[in-house]
């Protein structure tokens, strides 16, 4: 039975690699009709409306998919292009290869091929590029078709592998960039398809389209990275402190210390965009220093006047897997002459469940010189309850993403309030944030929950503002009391 009738132009100046491609779309049932062009002027000779398909190298050093496409658009053809890139890397291949040797690794490698092939379009195009990386070649396909492509692939995987009689359970994280969106040019869509399937490795999100803020090569990144070095070094990113108080009470019993850079051009930059910056540009450790010492200053000067309380300061998963972090630590408590048991990390619970023995042998180092911990953003990651009994944390912090939504979310509540008394059960403050409104702040006090963070008891401001906050609040507190 003859196949479907399919006409196609390879540009590719590797006849092993064109080899490939029609193999791929011969096992895919079609009957070919096809040319292979190496260079731009063959690609122009051999241009035909009546074309199926066009399969183009994007690693080509002449003439590549990009150029290709740009004289197809010239030329006002409208033929399905291989345009979005898949990268795909299996997340535990070297276990593989370093438990059951490299002959099951290779058996594995030879399987996956035909696992990929299974739940995708008969026209797109698989390809090994070496190692456990494969490409993923859509045509005509959009971000948004390659992030479905991506989960029926990740899907197709979760059946186990048998390679040389073991079974084998195989994880892969992708990749995703597409023209023009993501890159103009060959080598950037392969470099951005590379970032995003190394973003998809470090958060466990199994497939990740190309962002900006994660490339930490983009250009306007090494911009803001020189920008924020400088403003370390002038000491000008400054901090602002957002209340927490007890619910039984309305006592206020600590602040969290959030960064703020106001850039003498820019305006304000966001955390959101700096900190990522500092992470992957090895700026992390300097800053965290410098916010530490800071806190630490502000939290001796707000106490000389007002009270001493817990300054609260965000730690990054970097800095806990930092073999020095902890004698950093205790070098900026004997600067600043703050108490330890005043200083308290907020860490997520992401962080911690990264790198699990590791992230604990720090935080008990940082523990035993008395520094004291919070898990910030819990409910949003991963952590098993067995494991949350081994951290040395006394306070978990309910993400504002569910206590937001417990007036209208019953599911948002519930988690509330079994984290409240989960918190309970083991002994820990259990803290919510996001309290917007009087009506969250009285359902939390009848879940018992112990204190309460968000813009209902004070936005973040200066530390010379703190004291009239105080008066305030105070002031709102009794009369809520006498109500």
């Amino acid at each position: 039975m003859a196949g479907r009738p399919l006409r196609v132009l390879i540009l590719e100046d590797r006849p092993e690699d064109a080899d490939l491609a029609l193999h791929e779309l011969r096992r895919s049932g079609y009957e070919l009709n096809w040319r292979r062009v190496d260079d731009e002027a063959g690609f122009k000779a051999d241009l035909d409306p009546e074309l199926d398909l066009i399969l183009a190298d994007y690693h080509q050093p002449q003439f590549n998919a990009i150029r290709a496409l740009k004289i197809m658009q010239d030329m006002g053809l409208d033929i399905p292009f291989v345009i979005v890139l898949l990268l795909l890397d299996i997340d535990n291949f070297k276990e593989v290869n370093d438990s059951f040797g490299h002959q099951v690794g290779d058996a594995l490698l030879r399987q996956m091929g035909a696992r990929l092939r299974e739940p995708i379009d008969a026209e797109h195009l698989i390809a090994r590029l070496g190692g456990d990386e494969f490409a993923i070649l859509l045509p005509g396909a959009s971000a948004k078709d390659a992030a479905q492509t991506a989960q029926a692939m990740l899907r197709a995987l979760e059946r186990p592998f048998l390679s040389e009689d073991h079974m084998l359970e195989v994880t892969a994280s992708i990749g995703i960039a597409a023209y023009p969106e993501h890159g103009a040019v060959a080598e950037t869509l392969m470099r951005r398809a590379d970032v995003a399937m190394y973003g998809a490795k470090r958060t466990g999100g199994t497939y990740a389209v190309y962002r900006e803020e994660d490339d930490p090569y983009d250009a306007s990144r090494l911009l803001l990275r020189a920008d924020l070095r400088r403003a370390i070094d002038d000491r000008d990113i400054t901090l602002y402190y957002q209340p927490q108080v007890a619910l039984a009470t309305g006592e206020l019993t600590g602040m969290e210390a959030l960064a703020r850079w106001r850039h003498r051009e820019r305006g304000w930059i966001p955390p959101a965009d700096f900190i990522p910056v500092a992470e992957r540009m090895g700026l992390i450790k300097p800053l965290t220093e410098y916010l530490v010492e800071l806190a630490g200053k502000d939290a001796i000067a707000f106490g000389k006047t007002a009270v001493d309380l817990p300054f609260a300061v965000n730690v990054s998963m970097r800095n806990l897997l930092d073999p020095h972090f902890p004698e950093m630590m205790e070098e900026v408590i004997a600067r600043t002459g703050q108490a330890a048991e005043h200083l308290k990390l907020e860490i997520t619970e992401s962080a911690v469940m990264a790198e699990p023995t590791r992230v604990l042998e720090s935080m008990k180092r940082l523990r035993l010189a008395g520094i004291r911990f919070s898990i910030d953003d819990f409910g949003t990651g991963y952590s098993s309850l067995a494991y949350l009994q081994k951290l040395p944390v006394e306070e978990i912090k309910i993400d504002r993403s569910f206590v937001g939504q417990m007036s209208s979310e019953p599911g948002s509540a519930a988690i509330v309030r079994a984290t409240i008394e989960l918190g309970g059960s083991l002994g820990l403050e259990v803290v919510a944030e996001g309290v917007e409104d009087e009506r969250t702040w009285d359902a939390l006090k009848r879940m018992g929950c112990s204190a309460a963070q968000g813009y209902f008891i004070g936005r973040p401001m200066p530390v010379g503002e703190l004291q009239g906050w105080m008066r305030n609040w105070s002031g709102r507190s009794a009369n809520s009391k006498a109500a």
